[in-house]
């Protein structure tokens, strides 16, 4: 179902991928509407956002082949980003002197080849950030003016107003909402919920399950970040944040090693009887930083057969983290000679 390449060929395919379309789409931000903003404003957080993006479009791609064959010619798929961010990301090394930038998941989704039958029908995007919202509708709308890809994206940006205020939690009523619309046209769904500080309550992913049984997910569980919050869980603050985050009180979570598998728990019982991991690592001078993505589907008559790209990316990225991404990319930049031994 999938082609084979060697590591060395995959992992440089996939990092020049995301660099050329990092470049086209900033090309693309050149004029003084974006002054207003500061200067192309992306998302920083750390190199291992690669592993991520990456991660999620490898799933996509194996689920649009099977959501959208020939068998089911009239049936839209949909992809939803609760927490989207602005829409491209940026990494830097050698104190910011040199940089990668690169679409994250909405922007990438929307940059995919239109031609074939594997793309989102519809894209939604949120963010809890309002101007964040504001610089990826004008990506998103820079790219339909554009002659980057073929055809037309439809996106959906929920408007702000005072009820809502950018809460994801509040507007996937609207999204909800909005997909039914699509009636018998509508035939599934892919939810990316990267929730990094925890801020996507279970009784959202509750309302998503209960929605269609074809709404899959992509979870972020922020491991390290979970850990500090549980350190301060004595406060209420904290508390209240890990009871939502969790769905359920927590003197029933004995410990937060225990909590992933709780949570894992909680989503078979609602309806996603498979879940896997994938677990994503910084490594470098941010020490233990992790997290773990879940891909959470319903049960099927060949086991949701989309979900065996899942081993083949463990293998991919075995003993790989954020800090190798950058070696590598000095590999492509033809800077290094060799990538730092992983496997």
């Amino acid at each position: 179902m999938f082609k084979k390449k060697n590591n060395f060929d995959y992992h440089q395919e996939n990092l020049n991928n995301l660099e050329e379309k990092g470049k086209i789409i900033s090309e693309l931000e050149k004029g003084e509407k974006w002054k207003k903003y500061g200067e192309n404003k992306n998302d920083n957080q750390g190199w291992w956002m690669v592993i991520k993006v990456v991660a999620v479009s490898k799933y996509w791609g194996a689920h649009l082949k099977i959501h959208k064959s020939k068998k089911f010619p009239d049936k839209k798929v949909f992809l939803v980003d609760l927490l989207s961010g602005p829409g491209l990301c940026e990494v830097t090394k050698n104190d910011k002197k040199e940089k990668l930038i690169f679409p994250g998941i909405t922007l990438f989704a929307a940059s995919r080849n239109q031609n074939t039958r594997y793309y989102f029908d519809k894209i939604y995007a949120n963010d809890l950030d309002f101007e964040n919202r504001i610089i990826l509708k004008n990506r998103l709308k820079n790219l339909n003016q554009s002659n980057v890809i073929s055809g037309k994206i439809d996106y959906y940006i929920p408007k702000i107003d005072q009820k809502y205020k950018s809460d994801s939690n509040l507007i996937i009523e609207d999204i909800l909402e909005d997909i039914k619309k699509e009636g018998k046209n509508f035939f599934a769904c892919l939810f990316v919920i990267d929730n990094q500080a925890l801020n996507i309550k279970w009784e959202t992913i509750e309302k998503i399950i209960k929605f269609h049984e074809y709404c899959d997910l992509i979870i972020n569980f922020p491991n390290t970040i979970f850990n500090r919050i549980w350190g301060n869980r004595k406060h209420e603050g904290a508390r209240k944040k890990i009871e939502s985050f969790m769905g359920m009180p927590i003197n029933e979570i004995n410990s937060n090693n225990e909590a992933m598998e709780l949570y894992i728990k909680k989503l078979k019982e609602a309806g996603k009887e498979i879940v896997k991991k994938f677990e994503v690592r910084a490594g470098g001078t941010t020490g233990g930083f992790h997290y773990t993505l879940l891909f959470a589907v319903r049960k099927t008559a060949n086991d949701s057969s989309w979900m065996s790209i899942i081993k083949d990316l463990r293998k991919r990225y075995a003993n790989m983290t954020g800090e190798h991404i950058k070696h590598f990319f000095d590999i492509t930049s033809n800077k290094q000679k060799s990538l730092i031994t992983y496997s």
